[in-house]
Order: C-alpha cells, then structure tokens, then sequence
C-alpha cells in the first residue's frame, strides 16, 4: 500500500494494479484493497484479482459432497496429491500457497504478451528478498529501496494516508507483525497468542484447522491445541504473581 500510495503521490507511471487473492486474507486486508480499487477508479487504472482457478478435483468433489469450501481451504484440506495423502496442510514452511501466488502472477503476465515493468513493495530493510532472476517477459523494480523506505517508514506513511488495517476496533500491526494470509504457519507465538486474545474468533478456526490438519502447526512439534494450554498456563501463572503481588503489598502496609 505504501508503494501504491508513493507512486500515485510522485506521479509515476502506474498502468495497472494486480492483487493475488488466494482466499485466506483478513477482512482488514480485503477492505484496504477495495480503497485501493476505489483510487485506481477514480484514477483510470485498471485493477486486477487473480484467484486459485477450480480443478476438475474440486468441481467432481462439490458435485458429490455439495462442499463449500473455498479453493484455498480446498487446496489445504482436500486436494490429493501424488503421494496419496489428502491436502497441503498449513501453509507457511512449505511455502505451496507462495508458489500458486508466483504462479498466478508468471501465467498472467505471459498472457499479456508484451514486456511488463513490476512494481514489487520490497522495503529498504529487507534487500534480501529481491528476486534478480531473469524472466521472460518481465523485470521486477523495487522503488521503495531506491527511496530508502523501510518498513517502519511505510507503516507510517500508509497511517499517515489513513490506511490501518482495523479489524475487531484492532490495528492489526499493533498486534501482529506481518498482516500476511489468516492461517500463515509463519506467526510467532507474539502474533498467535496475540490472535487468541484480541480475535478470537479467527483463533477458533486455527483450532478447527488443527483437527483437520495431520501434522503439527510448529516445527517443534506444538500443534495448536498445545499452543492454547500454553498460552492460558501463561495467563493463569501471571495472574497467580499479580495476586502474590498484592498480598505482598498488602502485608508491607500492615507493617
């Protein structure tokens, strides 16, 4: 948002904006991309949605079960793989809803079939991320390392422009690191116990996931089941030492 916002303020040539929508983001996410979408109206440029296309796979399964799940939560739970196991499972380590994303994106820009400049919204502070691959038809360029922007500088700027991320009367960076998909494996126990207690509900989901899901959410082994016993053992032991606390102070004004 930061870049999209920085390119429209420097009057830059901006043709074309293209979002990867695989189907697991935040309400907060999606409401910021329709603001997005509302100025490339106003401004004539076009928008782009690229979804997760429905497999023969998905379509024969809806057919038979009726299912509503999208091709996302398809893709984690149903789809079957060459190995004869059922779903991707989390997505995050293995990095499978990454590859769709790239994907999408290769497939859309071949469909063009003329050479496109990609904007891509790598900060100044994570330089390690650039791709410097050659591709057929297209180069990556990113502004936001020519400007010095850093991360912390383009969460100010996109607060500065009035877009915070609010779900749940929660900014979502005050409470997580990365807004990325709902269910990314990635979160550090900060973001999952911050989920479980400012949105509960999509913490509720993290569970049901689990039971789903044949292996565990972290790569020591925690599923999320053992991650909310540790969690509420964390809350139960500080509210034990606040309670310590106040006896203490109780019996030190006695004396």
């Amino acid at each position: 948002m930061a870049l999209f916002l920085k390119i429209l303020e420097k009057g830059d040539r901006l043709d074309e904006v293209v979002m990867v929508d695989l189907g697991d983001e935040y309400q907060a996410t999606y409401d910021t991309l329709l603001y997005a979408a509302s100025i490339c109206l106003k401004e004539k440029i076009k928008f782009t949605v690229l979804s997760i296309p429905e497999t023969e796979e998905y379509r024969k399964l809806k057919a038979v079960t009726g299912t509503d799940l999208g091709m996302f939560e398809f893709m984690v739970f149903a789809h079957k793989k060459q190995n004869g196991c059922k779903g991707y499972g989390w997505c995050g380590k293995r990095r499978w809803g990454t590859a769709i994303k790239r994907q999408l994106l290769n497939n859309y820009y071949q469909s063009l079939e003329r050479f496109v400049i990609e904007y891509v919204g790598i900060a100044a502070d994570e330089v390690q991320r650039i791709d410097i691959k050659p591709h057929k038809n297209y180069a990556k360029s990113y502004p936001l390392i020519k400007w010095g922007m850093t991360e912390e500088d383009c969460l100010k700027y996109c607060y500065q422009h009035g877009v915070q991320w609010w779900q749940s009367g929660i900014r979502l960076y005050d409470i997580l690191d990365r807004v990325s998909c709902q269910h990314c494996q990635q979160k550090n126990l900060k973001e999952l116990r911050n989920i479980k207690k400012y949105l509960p509900e999509l913490w509720e989901s993290f569970k049901q996931w689990q039971e789903i899901i044949s292996f565990p959410y972290r790569s020591d082994g925690s599923t999320i089941h053992d991650l909310e016993k540790r969690f509420d053992c964390e809350v139960m032991q500080i509210s034990l030492f606040d309670v310590g606390l106040e006896t203490s102070i109780e019996v030190e004004a006695i004396k």
